[in-house]
């Protein structure tokens, strides 16, 4: 499966049940897709919809990964992508509370039971909307 949004959805049901590993390789797959996206971006412009739906990518990919390494407890490596997701929300002129909170929580001990928080929303549909707008446009010619 190549689709974003799917692999987006395995991951999340992974992490939520436990296969940190399952769970890791579908957002590597995902970040590594957006992060190529992401160079041929040579000026972010928040207002342009491909940039958006780049960066917010990224940054919920970012802010799962680190949480998946905090839960194997790899705190190092959470922080970075916690990090990571930050700095991506700047980028397009949004704030992550998700990525800032799973930050300011590393160090702290959390609730007995209590995981890091995913930034676990997904677009409603398996297309985006500019993808859904070109197919119906294409049938209407």
């Amino acid at each position: 499966y190549s689709n974003p949004t799917l692999l987006m959805g395995k991951a999340n049901a992974y992490y939520y049940t436990g296969q940190l590993n399952a769970s890791l390789g579908n957002y590597l797959k995902v970040k590594e897709d957006f992060e190529d996206r992401e160079s041929a971006i040579t000026t972010p412009v928040s207002e342009d919809m491909n940039h958006q739906e780049i960066y917010q990518t990224l940054v919920a990919v970012y802010n799962n990964i680190g949480a998946v390494y905090e839960r194997k407890k790899n705190t190092t490596a959470a922080l970075k992508h916690y990090w990571k997701s930050i700095e991506a929300t700047r980028k397009i002129s949004i704030v992550s509370e998700v990525a800032n909170s799973n930050k300011d929580m590393v160090f702290k001990s959390r609730p007995k039971g209590s995981d890091p928080l995913l930034d676990d929303w997904l677009a409603p549909t398996l297309d985006s909307i500019r993808e859904l707008k070109n197919v119906h446009s294409n049938a209407l010619q």
